[in-house]
């Protein structure tokens, strides 16, 4: 930058001068824009490894893009946007929402870092209490933390005990005592267990007893914070049980609101959303498009000749249609009647169900308005998959060993508990198929010795294991009828009025399942019409504009 000249302003500058100063000028500015862009994307990274979560459940990361100059600032006021909308949603959704301490991930490195920390502060305040003079300004400071934290657990009209606690841990007391060398760190520990008693819950009654047992100042204090900590967390659980009725009913005014206040954050906070609805209008409109020609074949079949069991023929015939999925309507679902036209309403309960079948490759792409959701919809995923691959070998059974076992109370409950104990958390059935198979067969050879009933054969087994293994895959032709059905069911939940009988909306291939099926299906309808009622204006504009509808 040229030098300032005595006596003569910049606009007396020769040109050169003006220009050559200009372009120093612009390239500062370019290389503190860049500058400013690299610490904003550092922020971003920060706070998206570091956003808060109030519970396990959930699983909450930034809504689209926040602007291209958002200040670091910014971005913590969206964090803190998120955080009261997560913990909103959790007290207006989940009845038995409760704060937990957070448990960081076995051999990670912020557990490592975590463990170094505290341990080096202990063994540098046992080092500064056992040298000659002693030092007590970590110790001082201990004790300062532990009045704060007895102080912040007293309720508002415990006026005495505060003073007390005042009285009994007086900080300029103690520092006092520290500058003549005369200050005991022990003898505050029966003290602040004595206030302990008296402030936590009953629950906490064996682990205060258990403090008066430890010997050495040192891990006596690390207990006792330890302690702290759970009973700031039960005051916390206290505080929101207490806010639960009057959140339940301002919840989704006040989920709105979080929400809007958020998108202000972003440079497009309902990008996802609107793809999500726009695929579930291109599935309706591919639906409309065969429905007259769906209707013309259906009416054109032959009914298929009656069994003694539905399902032994639906696994012979899987185009044909379950009976109990007759409900009187000649419509597809999520088609209107006139067989032409897609609804809003059928459009977004659509969208509702594909979310149930949401692949995990895309969960960055999850629609901003479920996110707070987002855990539980993958938890339903699998619960539903199981739900399937367990009527899906029941029905191959059925139709393999014949009508006898089917009708043993019992035996479908045993074959459910061993699948579902072979399968565990493992999402890839695939790989347990095996021994799925295997199981079955032996609890179905146990059932018929048990009933004195004729053995099967071995070809007959052999061929029961293969047809079992088979159904790992999900392009299974019966896996694929079971999963359209379970679908069609929870489609049917959302769709119908409040108070429906859905026991017999249930297909009849399900009906072994009816209990886990009407588990999914509650948890299911409780987040359709809460987010609805949340997120309903945003759903109505967006689809407004996909289907062209008037204002």
């Amino acid at each position: 930058m040229a030098d300032k000249i005595p006596g003569k302003d910049a606009s007396s500058l020769p040109e050169e001068s003006k220009e050559s100063k200009e372009g120093e000028e612009e390239k500062n500015r370019e290389r503190s824009s860049q500058g400013l862009d690299t610490e904003e994307e550092a922020a971003r990274k920060r706070l998206r490894q570091t956003s808060p979560k109030p519970s396990p459940r959930f699983s909450y990361s930034p809504i689209a893009s926040p602007h291209k100059h958002a200040t670091f600032e910014e971005l913590l006021a969206a964090a803190d946007h998120i955080e009261k909308l997560s913990l909103a949603h959790e007290l207006a959704t989940d009845e038995n929402f409760k704060l937990t301490p957070t448990k960081l991930p076995e051999n990670s490195l912020q557990k490592m870092v975590h463990e170094m920390m505290h341990k080096a502060f202990w063994d540098i305040l046992s080092e500064q209490l056992e040298s000659d003079p002693p030092i007590y300004h970590n110790a001082i400071s201990l004790l300062k933390e532990v009045k704060e934290m007895l102080m912040s657990l007293t309720l508002p009209h415990q006026e005495r005990l505060r003073n007390q606690i005042n009285g009994m841990i007086d900080v300029e007391f103690i520092q006092q005592q520290a500058e003549h060398s005369a200050l005991d760190v022990s003898k505050y520990s029966e003290v602040i267990i004595s206030t302990m008693a008296k402030l936590c819950a009953p629950v906490r009654d064996d682990e205060i007893e258990k403090l008066r047992s430890i010997e050495g100042l040192v891990p006596l204090y690390r207990e006792i914070f330890r302690v702290l900590d759970l009973m700031k967390l039960d005051m916390a659980n206290f505080a929101l049980e207490s806010l639960k009725p009057h959140m339940k009913q301002q919840s989704v005014e006040y989920e709105r609101n979080k929400f809007e206040e958020l998108l202000k954050t972003q440079q497009d906070g309902l990008n996802y959303t609107r793809r999500w609805l726009l695929e579930a209008k291109d599935v309706l409109s591919a639906k409309v498009v065969s429905a007259s020609s769906a209707t013309t074949a259906s009416s054109s079949n032959e009914a298929a000749p009656s069994t003694s069991k539905e399902d032994a023929d639906t696994l012979k015939q899987p185009e044909a249609k379950d009976e109990s999925d007759n409900r009187g309507e000649a419509e597809t679902p999520g088609v209107k009647a006139d067989g032409y036209s897609v609804s809003p309403i059928c459009l977004i309960n659509q969208a509702f169900v594909s979310l149930i079948d949401w692949d995990f490759n895309r969960l960055h792409q999850f629609p901003e308005t479920m996110l707070t959701d987002q855990s539980r919809f993958l938890e339903m995923q699998n619960n539903l998959k199981k739900a399937c691959l367990i009527a899906s070998v029941l029905l191959v059974t059925y139709t393999n060993v014949g009508p006898a076992v089917s009708g043993i109370q019992g035996f479908p409950s045993k074959v459910k508990y061993a699948i579902s104990v072979i399968v565990g958390d493992v999402r890839d059935f695939d790989s347990v198929m095996v021994n799925i198979a295997e199981q079955v067969c032996i609890e179905v050879t146990t059932c018929l010795n048990e009933h004195n009933l004729p053995k099967m054969e071995e070809s007959l087994l052999s061929s029961l294991k293969t047809q079992i293994v088979a159904l790992g895959d999900e392009g299974h032709a019966i896996r694929k009828l079971i999963d359209s059905r379970a679908k069609e069911f929870l489609l049917t939940s959302i769709s119908c009025p409040p108070g429906t009988d859905l026991v017999s909306l249930l297909p009849a291939s399900l009906k072994t399942l009816q209990r886990q099926m009407f588990e999914i299906a509650l948890l299911f309808s409780k987040l359709v019409r809460h987010n609805r009622s949340v997120y309903g204006p945003y759903y109505s504009q967006i689809i407004a504009n996909l289907l062209q509808l008037p204002r």
